[in-house]
């Protein structure tokens, strides 16, 4: 057997070897360590005239949380779906969303959808609704509104 030639050349072994000192001498502590729990943000600050909200809506201060989109449903299911999405939201802590209704191009008549959301948010959901406010054009215009939420009491 013949044994290969060494090939010239730096010495790995060395640096090697002075690379695993130095990691060994790092500081553990100075390592983080990953949170263990992880805190949500703090809910927006929404407090204000529906004009400033508005206008803190259009400019991108304030921005919905959550979305519901009722496009092309029933009357019945919209409300339904609306009640409960608003129930969830509050109980999690949300406090700005926005719920999509179209401008009731697919209508018959008036805009069924939203005139049904816009009374029942003002009347049958006033215990959960802070404030409406229509979405700026940028936002949804005519087919979408920004929901304000009351704070959550638990």
């Amino acid at each position: 057997g013949r044994v290969p030639a060494r090939r010239a050349g730096p010495d790995l072994r060395a640096e090697d070897q002075a690379f695993l000192e130095a990691m060994g001498a790092l500081d553990s502590e100075a390592v983080p360590e990953p949170e263990e729990e992880h805190r949500p943000a703090p809910p927006p600050v929404v407090a204000g005239s529906k004009r400033t909200l508005s206008r803190r809506i259009k400019v991108g201060t304030l921005s919905e949380e959550r979305v519901l989109d009722l496009h092309r449903l029933t009357r019945e299911v919209a409300l339904d779906r609306l009640r409960v999405f608003l129930a969830a939201a509050r109980r999690d802590g949300v406090r700005v969303v926005k719920v999509i209704t179209g401008r009731g191009l697919h209508s018959v008549g008036d805009a069924v959808l939203q005139k049904a959301v816009g009374e029942a948010l003002r009347r049958d959901l006033r215990e959960l609704v802070q404030e409406v406010v229509k979405a700026p054009v940028e936002h949804g215009g005519e087919g979408a509104t920004f929901v304000i939420l009351r704070p959550n009491e638990g």
